[in-house]
């Protein structure tokens, strides 16, 4: 009995901590990488999680320790390792093979100079899929994950970290394919996977990227409340370097806008620009989010304009910020325009409208991005109520022939 006790004890503790650091269980779930049902579980003492769980909780809380101590004293009191959670608890069924149980038996040495081999390869496919979009590389990406997690499982000391942190962000990349094929379950998967390598090899820079990405994420589903609170908490850990701490600061600027709070979604917007400025000329080599530069940012608030009902601001800014737009970030131009067709649409200028619906939609059908077609819905949304035009009918009808087409391809 005492054995269960332990663990209830642990759990009572956990949500005590959580409480008074202001959290629900919704909000906290995301930032220790489980789900609520799992927080929900822990906290009664019906499920046992991993130290891992506990030490992440720890830091989270500003614990000081105190509940890695009661998990080793709920350990003690036990013959046999707490379980993994189980799948059906987790956010998502997860339906691949956890890089983090591969058993290292290989005894065969890994060279350690292909590590910087796997990081210009994903620098190599990255710019591709700005390019080309995620159709043809989702596929890709994932072989090649098992090639690197067979490696890693023969591998010791720092060549073992240093594959975990090439790991981790090829798994982000794999969300990120996953998240434009229109999979949520998989982009969720890969992005739980990448923040756990992360933290295996203490790589805080990326874990902070993640959780950024998590927001976004948030961001597109509408949950204003879980954006912020992961946007910012990313943001506090310090951790990173001025381009993605300014990712973190659009992420808030977004959730900000979505509920409405248009003081904070402008001081989040000044954050970014003066980190972005910040950065100019001074890039740390271990940036990952290089695409975050003044235009990004600057698109970014046109969105931020848009949501907040200031349609004209938003067309002032998406109109300069397309006039030089770099034409390496295709995808991103697409969103761009699609934003600013939905300002026009908003304000009745329905050919313009059009037009810049039909060049986001090019960009989508060659990319092959679920993501870019659902973000032109809300253009076709808007011109229902509009006048009908024969450019705005050819947009809507090529838009609804797209959405069929591209949600083919990603079945």
């Amino acid at each position: 009995m005492g054995d269960v006790d332990g663990w209830r004890t642990l759990g009572v503790r956990l949500a005590q901590l959580r409480r008074a650091a202001g959290y629900n269980q919704h909000s906290f779930a995301p930032l220790t990488g489980y789900a609520r049902s799992t927080i929900a579980n822990v906290e009664t003492g019906r499920q046992r999680a991993p130290r891992e769980f506990w030490q992440r909780c720890d830091e989270l809380l500003g614990a000081a320790g105190s509940l890695l101590s009661l998990y080793d004293q709920a350990m003690r009191q036990q013959q046999t390792p707490p379980p993994m959670p189980e799948e059906a608890e987790l956010e998502a069924v997860d339906t691949h093979a956890a890089p983090t149980a591969v058993a290292r038996t290989s005894t065969s040495p890994v060279d350690p100079a292909i590590v910087p081999h796997w990081m210009s390869m994903l620098r190599i496919l990255a710019a591709s899929h700005d390019a080309f979009g995620p159709r043809r590389l989702h596929d890709v990406v994932r072989g090649e994950l098992n090639i690197i997690r067979r490696h890693r499982a023969g591998a010791a000391g720092q060549t073992l970290r240093e594959l975990l942190r090439v790991e981790s962000r090829w798994a982000e990349f794999a969300s990120w394919t996953a998240d434009n094929l229109g999979d949520s379950q998989d982009a969720a998967y890969w992005l739980r996977q990448s923040l756990s390598m992360a933290r295996e090899a203490a790589d805080g820079r990326m874990a902070t990227y993640v959780l950024m990405r998590q927001a976004q994420r948030a961001v597109e589903r509408g949950d204003s409340a879980q954006a912020i609170a992961l946007a910012e908490f990313a943001d506090a850990r310090k951790e990173s370097t001025a381009r993605d701490r300014a990712l973190c600061a659009v992420r808030t600027a977004q959730a900000a806008a979505l509920a409405g709070q248009r003081a904070r979604c402008q001081t989040a917007l000044q954050k970014a620009h003066s980190l972005v400025g910040a950065a100019e000329g001074l890039d740390d080599p271990d940036t990952i989010g290089l695409h975050c530069t003044r235009t990004y940012v600057l698109a970014y608030e046109g969105q931020c304009h848009l949501i907040l009902g200031q349609a004209k601001q938003s067309i002032a800014v998406l109109e300069a910020v397309l006039r030089a737009w770099p034409s390496a970030y295709r995808q991103d131009e697409a969103l761009a325009r699609a934003w600013l067709a939905t300002g026009y649409a908003n304000l009745g200028r329905v050919d313009e409208a059009a037009d810049q619906g039909e060049q986001a939609l090019t960009i989508a059908l060659d990319a092959g991005s679920i993501r870019l077609i659902k973000a032109l819905s809300r253009v076709e949304h808007e011109l229902r109520s509009r006048r009908v035009t024969d450019e705005s009918q050819r947009f809507r009808d090529r838009l609804a022939l797209a959405d069929q087409v591209v949600g083919r391809m990603g079945q």
